[in-house]
């Protein structure tokens, strides 16, 4: 009988949960992209890259802490293992270097990255918080009422104004602003003083 109980089953389930996690997102994605001749609304695979992006963060923090664990682990099979019929698959999970697909991957990602200028994207980043600023300053982003409206005195509407308003102008059957904010805030009920 094999003893398990020096196999790190937590650290290997926690990154096989993230593994097929982003798996399935990936899928997902790529299923949505293809599925029509036109591409899915961008508001819809910003959410899916967001999701994405989270799962990918979540499984190098899982990576990063089990780092030192599963550098040591050794992988073999059993010896119940039927080798013979699943050549292929014993192959591809063993196999210590990357497959040629990979290699070429990564290869062109690397002669690619030496063409570009880091400069060029500093300088979009500084232009998208240039422009953000801008336009920031075209917008009022507090109350109910819009720039224009402030800026042309435009009065704001009855129905939201706040108005002012004080215990003694009140009826029975009204609560002031003061003794609203005084339940919510304190948890005094002025019904009840």
């Amino acid at each position: 009988m094999t003893d398990y109980s020096k196999v790190p089953i937590n650290s290997l389930e926690s990154l096989r949960l993230r593994l097929t996690q982003a798996m399935h997102s990936l899928n997902k994605l790529n299923d949505s992209i293809h599925q029509s001749q036109t591409l899915p609304q961008w508001s819809s695979i910003q959410n899916q890259l967001t999701v994405i992006l989270s799962q990918l963060t979540s499984l190098s923090t899982t990576l990063e802490t089990q780092r030192e664990i599963l550098q040591y682990i050794n992988v073999y099979p059993l010896p119940e293992f039927p080798s013979t019929t699943h050549e292929g698959l014993l192959t591809t999970l063993l196999r210590k270097k990357n497959i040629p697909e990979v290699s070429e991957w990564i290869t062109q990602s690397l002669e690619e990255s030496k063409d570009k200028n880091p400069s060029a994207s500093d300088q979009f980043a500084t232009w998208c918080a240039e422009t953000s600023a801008q336009e920031s300053e075209n917008w009022i982003f507090t109350g109910f009422r819009t720039k224009y409206e402030i800026d042309n005195d435009i009065p704001q509407a009855p129905e939201y104004s706040l108005g002012e308003s004080t215990s003694t102008n009140v009826s029975q059957d009204e609560v002031s602003t003061d003794d609203l904010n005084k339940l919510i805030y304190m948890g005094i009920d002025p019904r009840k003083q």
